[in-house]
């Protein structure tokens, strides 16, 4: 028997199928953006040999993002997230092309950074640093103090603002001019601390100072050690 209807038998049981799926796609649609995790890393953004970004969730220990500014991966910039206790600090390194590495650490109470040849600056909760190695400054609620050494006022330029040293007299002298290492930049106020090679006391005074030098006499002759600090104004 042929039948004269041009929809199959069953074309209510298709319908049905056909709306259940639309329904499940919209569901599904709605429900979950498409592409919104990747799940397996790295990540690349950028050509080879080009600029390139790279997300590593998983990184050396801790997630990173690798910032190639020629593509190469041997000289990259990195932000990573570090764990620290109750917080995640942040730090950023840069490439090493150029010398040794630098370093920018960002934490809930302290702010530190530090290039790879010996210099140094800290910001923390309850005090502050600033320096090179063993010589630097450090800041706190109410006091600054320095630790390390001054340089010889002999090998600074005209521009010191600060002039520290010593000079020596054997011998039996009654006075000195002690010459600054350059005509400085502007006038000077030399403080001077005398000390008596026989060990008596004796009277002594600054004559004269200028820009070059100052002349210091003393009452009695003999060998003398004479200190000094002359601050530039």
């Amino acid at each position: 028997m042929i039948s004269s209807s041009p929809f199959p038998d069953d074309y209510m049981v298709r319908l049905r199928a056909v709306e259940l799926e639309l329904k499940q796609i919209r569901t599904s649609l709605n429900s979950r953006p498409a592409f919104n995790r990747v799940e397996s890393g790295p990540l690349v953004v950028g050509r080879t040999g080009s600029r390139q970004i790279t997300l590593n969730p998983d990184g050396a220990t801790n997630p990173e993002i690798w910032l190639d500014p020629d593509g190469s991966g041997t000289n990259p910039t990195r932000v990573v997230a570090e764990a620290g206790s109750g917080e995640a600090i942040l730090k950023l390194y840069s490439g090493t092309s150029g010398g040794d590495q630098s370093t920018l650490t960002l934490a809930s109470d302290e702010v530190s950074m530090e290039s790879g040849g010996g210099s140094f600056a800290f910001w923390g909760a309850d005090e502050a640093r600033f320096g090179f190695g063993g010589n630097y400054f450090r800041f706190g609620q109410n006091i600054c103090r320095h630790f390390g050494q001054w340089d010889d006022f002999a090998s600074l330029p005209s521009n010191a603002g600060l002039l520290w040293g010593s000079v020596t007299l054997g011998g039996s002298f009654t006075g000195a001019t002690v010459f600054y290492p350059a005509s400085m930049d502007s006038n000077m106020g030399p403080i001077v601390g005398l000390r008596s090679g026989t060990g008596a006391s004796m009277a002594w005074c600054i004559t004269a100072s200028n820009t070059s030098n100052f002349e210091i006499r003393w009452q009695t002759a003999t060998s003398v050690a004479i200190y000094l600090c002359s601050f530039r104004h």
